[in-house]
């Protein structure tokens, strides 16, 4: 990844160092080589800060995705197992500490006839 943040500095200068070289075999001024590799160096230092944006976007597009999924899966995951625990919950009987659930056969006929009242009223 740091070689992308260099891009644009490395092929500035891999350009004008190359146009330098062959400014120096054709036999070019030193004046009109140093200025010719001013621009090309200017040139390549643009095209390498576009393609730098370029690829760092797609990187930070590409991450940002894999955190959606991420996210997405986490929240399927809660969701499947909240389901499960629905399903156990009514076939749970939690009872707290120093509490005592006691069932004698007179709590049982009324629950009885109270739910023949209520049958009975539809």
């Amino acid at each position: 990844m740091h070689y992308i943040r260099k891009l644009p500095l490395i092929l500035a200068l891999a350009g004008a160092i190359i146009t330098g070289f062959i400014g120096r075999v054709s036999g070019l001024p030193d004046r009109e080589n140093i200025f010719r590799m001013t621009i090309v160096m200017i040139m390549f230092f643009i095209t390498g800060s576009i393609i730098r944006n370029t690829v760092t976007g797609i990187i930070d597009d590409i991450r940002k995705k894999q955190a959606e999924e991420e996210q997405a899966n986490k929240k399927t995951k809660g969701k499947t197992e909240s389901q499960e625990d629905s399903k156990d919950k009514g076939q749970n009987l939690d009872i707290t500490v120093n509490d005592t659930l006691e069932f004698n056969d007179e709590m049982l006929d009324n629950v009885e006839a109270f739910i023949k009242n209520e049958l009975n009223k539809e």
